[in-house]
Order: C-alpha cells, then structure tokens, then sequence
C-alpha cells in the first residue's frame, strides 16, 4: 500500500474521542452529551472510549508473543469485545503489522509441511520426475485445440512443479486473510468508521493462528505413538492422527473466523442484519474463488514458463 493511502488509513482509524461511536449499537455519539445512548440506552464510558483494549496495540511493553497470543485469545473468546474497539481509536498500522504476523504464522508451516511430504515422496526434485506425462496427454487430444498447449498443458506441467504450490499456498493465505475487510464497510459510513472497521477485520484473522498451532501440536501424540509401538509415519493410526489434527483444525478456526467475519459485518455496517447474513454466504464463495483463481494462475505462469525455458 503506497505510504500517503496508509497515512490516510491511520489518521482516519485513530480518529478523535469527539468520534465516539456506542459499542452496543453503532450510534453517532458526537452530539450527545449525555452517558446513556439515546438508540439502545446504554451506559456510555467516555473515558474509556479513547483507550484502546487491544493488547497487540501495547506490545512494546507487554511483549510481541505475550501481546499476539493475548490478542489472538481475545478474539476467539467473542467478537463483541473486538465490535466495541469500533469506538475506540484504532491504529491501521498496528492492524496491518497484526494481519502480516497471522499471515506469516499461517502459510509458512503449511509451505513448510507440504515441502517435507514433497520431500519425503519425491527428494530434493524441484519438479516431479514424471513432469513428461503432461506431454504425454497433449498428444492424446486434439492437435487443433488451442486450449490444450497454451492453458490445460502449462498447468498440468506447473502443478508438478514443488515452488509453484508452495507460493500458491502463500498467495492464496494471504489473500483469503485480507477479503473479509470488504464485507464489513459500506458507503453510509464515515472515513474513520470504514478504516476502524478494515482494522478490526485484520484483527479478526487473528482466530487462523489456531490452525497451524494446532497442526504442530498433534505431532506430539503422533510421535508419542511412533515411540511406544514403533509405528512409521506411513502407518494408517500416525496419519490418522496428523490428518486429524491438521483438517480438524482447519475446519474449526476457518468455522470460527467466518463467524466472527459475518458478526463484524453485521455490527459494523450501516446494513445490520441484511449484510450480515448476505455476507455469511458471499464470503465462502469469495475464499473459493480467490482460492481457484489462484490455483488456476500460478500454476499455469511457472508451467508455462517451464515449457518456453525447455526444461523438459
């Protein structure tokens, strides 16, 4: 992001207290110099209306692991604790670092698994050794057929190449973890509303970090089994139980982050209800897309690139 939009972004987000927006409702309380919301008639902390509760925003003093997991923690507990920072300064800066973290911590242990499966079947081949077969089913299509050498043979060729999928896996995480900040902002709301609400859905990617820490805690009575029974890890108990840990987890933090995407979008957005539940079916479509899109592109680049270098 160039560096005069992101100083927009932060300035907006860190708006001043005279922005107070009621964490229960969303309701503009600029005007109104009582302590009880007008729209829901809650109890209005002023005070602490210009203190951020985040702890990944105190993490100097508290520690960069400390202030992450606290942080990741907080969110996974509820979404409405991250809602109410929508009336309290927001720094964008602080959310992108927090998104950067969660991306990283996310793909780079799924590069890394797929790099040893990649190892422990194949070697230290950069491309698969039978990368030939995709020549081989050119020759059993139609000559004529445009798509076949210039689309279905570079990608056939390129998902047999290890890097190809490795930056896919990084591409498609870290794009998946930036779509949700669509779905929580709408034209009715002001500058510093929308760049509190892309913030917050920054934060909320924090609940992904559950999937690879989860991963790498199954390892343990993996290898515990591998141990007292002299199990491999090609026996069906040991990938069991990796597979267990690695979709189970998976699953259950992608569950969690939707929600917590459909409940931001629902609070935050002048649509309420309406554009949370829109978001709740057009946010998995967005992530398979992306994903495909990506899936698709990457592959077909390094194939097509492969072919034209003659490196097959």
């Amino acid at each position: 992001m160039p560096e005069g939009i992101a100083d927009q972004q932060e300035q907006a987000a860190e708006a001043s207290p005279a922005d107070l927006i009621c964490p229960h409702c969303g309701y503009d309380l600029r005007m109104i110099a009582s302590d009880r919301c007008p729209e829901c008639g809650a109890t209005i902390d002023r005070e602490a209306g210009t203190r951020p509760c985040l702890p990944w925003t105190y993490r100097r003093t508290r520690g960069r692991i400390t202030a992450y997991l606290q942080t990741v923690w907080m969110i996974t507990l509820g979404t409405r604790r991250l809602a109410a920072e929508q009336s309290r300064p927001v720094s964008y800066r602080d959310a992108r670092r927090f998104w950067m973290t969660t991306t990283a911590l996310v793909s780079i242990p799924a590069i890394a698994a797929f790099a040893l499966a990649w190892i422990a079947e194949r070697g230290m081949e950069i491309a698969f050794p039978n990368i030939n077969n995709a020549l081989v089913f050119a020759t059993k299509v139609d000559d004529s057929s445009w798509h076949t050498y210039d689309v279905e043979l570079p990608w056939l060729t390129g998902i047999s190449i290890a890097p190809a999928t490795m930056l896919f896996i990084g591409i498609a995480v870290a794009t998946n973890l930036a779509i949700p900040s669509y779905f929580v902002t709408d034209r009715r709301q002001s500058a510093a509303e929308r760049a509190r609400a892309v913030s917050l859905s920054h934060y909320a990617s924090g609940v992904m970090f559950w999937w690879p820490a989860i991963s790498v805690a199954s390892l343990a009575p993996a290898l515990y089994l591998t141990f007292t029974s002299g199990a491999t890890i090609d026996d069906r108990p040991v990938q069991s139980i990796l597979a267990a840990g690695f979709w189970g987890s998976y699953g259950i933090s992608l569950l969690i982050y939707w929600v917590r995407c459909v409940f931001l979008s629902a609070r935050l957005t002048r649509g309420g209800f309406s554009t949370g539940f829109a978001t709740a079916f057009l946010l998995p479509t967005a992530w398979s897309l992306n994903t495909a899109l990506w899936g698709l592109v990457v592959p077909w680049l390094f194939g097509y690139l492969w072919l034209i270098a003659g490196a097959w």
